[in-house]
């Protein structure tokens, strides 16, 4: 029930991510034009999962994206953190601050922004729903879409932003 609620509110948001990355992208480009940042990389789990390798052990890694991943981190960072932001604060400063945090955790420059809105998102749908199973399959099908189309770019030779 939770996932088949979710799959249109993610068809709803993917333009916003897509735009967030669109963005974010350019304006990378611009300051690494500018030589005021160095080259921003992907996450390593990207370029592992670029380069290939064992099939099985690509598999778990994506079984583990798709399933264990929006599990906790969703546990924690709106079941625990957005919850805890919204008692101190209203519900728009929560789902700011915990969408920044939730993409800080991520480490990665390249993705900050579309983390960012992507974690706003989640708490958004977590806030409409009133289920963190909401968050949970939006999320999954967040790192899922990610996964397709970074094996559509690999096996395509086709830089996809």
């Amino acid at each position: 029930h939770a996932l088949k609620n979710t799959i249109p509110l993610f068809i709803m948001y993917l333009p916003v991510i897509w735009l967030a990355a669109s963005v974010w992208g350019y304006a990378l480009s611009k300051l690494e034009d500018t030589g005021l940042i160095g080259k921003a990389t992907p996450q390593p789990l990207i370029t592992l999962l670029e380069c290939g390798g064992d099939p099985r052990a690509l598999g778990l890694l994506a079984l583990f994206a798709v399933v264990l991943v929006p599990v906790v981190e969703e546990l924690i960072f709106r079941g625990c953190l957005y919850r805890f932001l919204k008692s101190q604060s209203s519900i728009l400063p929560a789902q700011i601050i915990s969408g920044a945090i939730f993409s800080l955790i991520h480490a990665n420059l390249f993705s900050f922004l579309p983390l960012v809105i992507v974690g706003i998102l989640l708490a958004r749908v977590y806030e409409k729903s009133g289920s963190i199973l909401t968050p949970i399959c939006f999320h999954a099908l967040f790192n899922g879409f990610n996964l397709i189309m970074l094996f559509l770019k690999t096996i395509s030779q086709v830089d996809i932003q």
